[in-house]
């Protein structure tokens, strides 16, 4: 089960997604300091590339992400920000495409929950 609120409603109406390399000595602090941001929708280990921290938050105004970056970067100076991308208005989330004041509208589902 799943459940979403609305990004605008919230106040919070962007969201960015940050993949980070950091040294496996402080992958587990750099997680639970990510985790424990009201900001952080979701933060994972992950392999197979340059990163192995992949974090995702939403934001008020762009800038948020440079102090999050910020905050990161003071506790643990090892870490490296390898790349960011920034999402100024979605279109659609988990499955349902959005309508004026990111609500929920109709239903498009993934291709690979179609049998």
């Amino acid at each position: 089960m799943r459940c979403e609120m609305s990004r605008v409603l919230a106040e919070v109406p962007m969201s960015a997604t940050v993949w980070a390399n950091v040294p496996p000595a402080d992958l587990a602090g750099a997680a639970a300091l990510l985790a424990s941001l009201r900001e952080t929708r979701l933060c994972a280990g992950i392999t197979g590339g340059a990163a192995n921290l992949l974090f995702s938050v939403w934001l008020r105004r762009p800038k948020e992400l440079q102090l999050i970056e910020r905050r990161l970067g003071d506790l643990f100076p090892q870490v490296s920000i390898v790349d960011r991308a920034l999402c100024l208005r979605h279109v659609k989330r988990a499955g349902r495409l959005l309508y004026a004041g990111d609500l929920a509208g109709d239903m498009i589902p993934l291709a690979m929950w179609i049998d």
